[in-house]
C-alpha cells in the first residue's frame, strides 16, 4: 500500500533523486533541530504530541528513502 502511494506520488512528480534527497536531508535536519527545541520545554503534552507526530513523519520519509535508493 505504501510503496504503491510513493510510486503513484513519484511518477506524478516526476522529479530526479538528487533533489528528492536534499529536501529530505533539509527536513530531517529541521525535525532534529525541532526535537532537539521540544526536549528543552517544559510542557509534556506537547512533547508527547510532536515526537508522535516527528516519529509518523520519519518513518514515511525512511520508506519514500527505501524505495528510492
Amino acid at each position: 500500500m505504501i510503496y504503491d502511494y510513493y510510486t503513484g506520488l513519484l511518477a506524478k512528480v516526476k522529479v530526479n533523486k538528487k533533489m528528492i534527497m536534499t529536501i529530505g536531508i533539509i527536513i530531517l535536519t529541521m525535525a532534529v533541530f525541532l526535537k532537539v527545541k521540544v526536549y528543552n520545554d517544559n510542557y509534556s503534552w506537547s512533547k508527547n504530541l510532536v515526537e508522535a507526530i516527528l516519529n509518523e513523519f520519519l518513518r514515511h520519509l525512511l520508506y519514500l528513502y527505501c524505495y528510492i535508493l
